[in-house]
């Protein structure tokens, strides 16, 4: 791979192109994300060919069937409504010594 001038964009050429801020690019590269770069002394450059890998992982490609109504499918039925706890359920309130009729 050669790095020429011409195969090189600048952080402020990559965010033109893309619509965003040089700060965006910046942010990226602080967490790890966005397109590959180098980093030679002070400046980066963003490879063209890398930029072009990753918008391509960027990709999101839409289903057009023709058949606009969405169909969810779930494993478990939707509770509607908390279901009371009952005095005597083993996860219900604890038992006093009142309750069970013991005299102090």
């Amino acid at each position: 791979m050669t790095f020429s001038r011409e195969n090189l964009l600048s952080p402020q050429e990559l965010a033109e192109t893309l619509g965003l801020s040089a700060a965006t690019l910046a942010d990226w590269r602080s967490q790890k994300r966005g397109p590959a770069y180098l980093a030679v002394g002070r400046k980066i450059w963003y490879p063209r060919d890398r930029v072009g890998k990753w918008l391509e992982t960027k990709l999101k490609e839409t289903r057009d069937d023709g058949n606009t109504e969405t169909q969810r499918h779930m494993a478990l039925p939707v509770q509607t409504r908390r279901q009371g706890i009952h005095r005597i359920h083993r996860l219900g309130r604890h038992h006093t010594k009142r309750d069970r009729g013991e005299t102090a």
